[in-house]
């Protein structure tokens, strides 16, 4: 792993808020995943997405855009790897507004529960873990990689969205726009599938597109 330390990085924040400003990035040379070495602790990015950014307000052509999306990624599971929504018991890790588990009980699903920060651990076993733009913003990647994997039944399913580091300079967000507080882990198709591998996955599809904003 190496550490790379860029000034342009580093953030200025609030006196006492719940995040540092500093961004450093450790780069595995063998999976390629990158990730940011911060100062900041799992109880300072609880504080934070739990006061500060939740994500959970989103209405009008915000939310009919995040719905599109939804309707994409579950059409997906059932086109692409051939997995039917019917009957299934699904949870929406990192919730969000909550839409996606409304959207998969009105596709035929048996349960879709809801996990976001601060909720208690999760007891339940499912069929389809779905984790939409989650992963960037997680402390501990390996970590809650096993623990989902825990909650799968046999033969279960996750499904994992993040955003693609290979196309950060071609897209609309501009320059170090990804390399943020919240964004402090940064995957390659390569890296997201060796990490899931490495935990006993196997891989029944990969798509690489855009999620519109």
């Amino acid at each position: 792993v190496m550490v790379y330390l860029e000034d342009r990085l580093r953030i200025n924040v609030p006196e006492n808020y719940s995040l540092s400003g500093d961004i450093k990035l450790g780069i595995c040379h063998d999976c390629q995943f990158i990730f940011n070495i911060s100062s900041s602790e799992e109880k300072n990015y609880q504080e934070y997405y739990t006061n500060l950014n939740r994500h959970q307000s989103r209405s009008s052509l915000l939310k009919k855009i995040d719905n599109d999306y939804f309707q994409g990624v579950l059409n997906y599971i059932e086109v692409n790897c051939g997995i039917s929504l019917s009957n299934k018991k699904i949870l929406d890790f990192g919730s969000g507004d909550k839409s996606l588990s409304e959207i998969a009980v009105m596709r035929g699903a048996k349960v879709a529960d809801c996990y976001d920060v601060g909720d208690p651990a999760l007891t339940k076993n499912y069929d389809i873990i779905i984790s939409l733009h989650t992963f960037e913003h997680i402390l501990d990647v390996r970590r809650e990689i096993q623990n989902l994997s825990n909650h799968l039944t046999e033969d279960g399913v996750l499904v994992i969205a993040v955003p693609n580091f290979l196309t950060y300079t071609d897209n609309y967000y501009g320059p170090y726009n990804h390399f943020d507080l919240e964004h402090i882990n940064h995957f390659t198709p390569l890296s997201i599938q060796f990490l899931l591998i490495k935990y006993a996955f196997k891989i029944l599809g990969l798509r690489i597109g855009e999620r519109f904003v």
